[in-house]
């Protein structure tokens, strides 16, 4: 998947080399990656509702995460969580 890809919360659109490449990045609401080609989530992502990452090239969740609703990670290589 391209780094164009664009990537759509709180009435924002960036790129996921933008949204990647982002800290402490703030997003009000859910987040739904699902499908995308993320392989990475930026350190200090706060999501205030769900988060989707169903079917990413995602291996680990970053330092600073916080889910405010639910987290999907199924279909992802996340084999682990942060304590």
């Amino acid at each position: 998947m391209s780094s164009t890809y664009p990537i759509f919360f709180d009435g924002q659109k960036m790129t996921i080399a933008q949204f990647q490449s982002s800290k402490n990045l703030h997003v009000g609401g859910g987040l739904d990656l699902s499908g995308t080609g993320i392989t990475a989530l930026p350190e200090g992502l706060h999501v205030g509702g769900s988060l989707y990452l169903s079917g990413t090239g995602i291996t680990a969740l970053p330092d600073g995460l916080h889910v405010g609703g639910w987290l999907d990670l199924s279909g992802t290589g996340i084999t682990a969580l942060p304590e």
